[in-house]
């Protein structure tokens, strides 16, 4: 099991992704103009995105976890901030997880 230290000790994963999910702010409606959809994703590029997705391994069917989202997200070296704020705004389902229209627009 993974664990995470905090001041307080380790905690789980599991309880880590429920305390973030619940600290997290609410996602933007669908209709929001700063909703990220796929509608800016190239078809190529979208291909693209889904073979990477495909080669990182799903935590269960459909998705990625976010840790492993994280490792190739982190490649891009935009500041953390920022990259916390395009997760907030791609998880749309706030799973903690991305499925691959989710990485598509986290990548794109």
């Amino acid at each position: 099991m993974n664990t995470y230290t905090c001041a307080q000790g380790a905690i789980s994963a599991a309880i880590l992704a429920k305390v973030q999910s619940a600290m997290a702010p609410p996602a933007p409606a669908a209709d929001s103009p700063w909703a990220l959809t796929l509608a800016g994703v190239k078809p190529e590029d979208r291909t693209r995105f889904q073979s990477i997705f495909t080669s990182l391994g799903e935590a269960e069917p459909g998705k990625i976890s976010g840790p492993t989202a994280r490792q190739v997200l982190v490649n891009s070296k935009l500041p953390g901030p920022t990259l916390g704020r395009i997760w907030e705004l791609a998880d749309a389902d706030r799973d903690g997880m991305l499925t691959a229209d989710e990485f598509a627009v986290v990548r794109a």
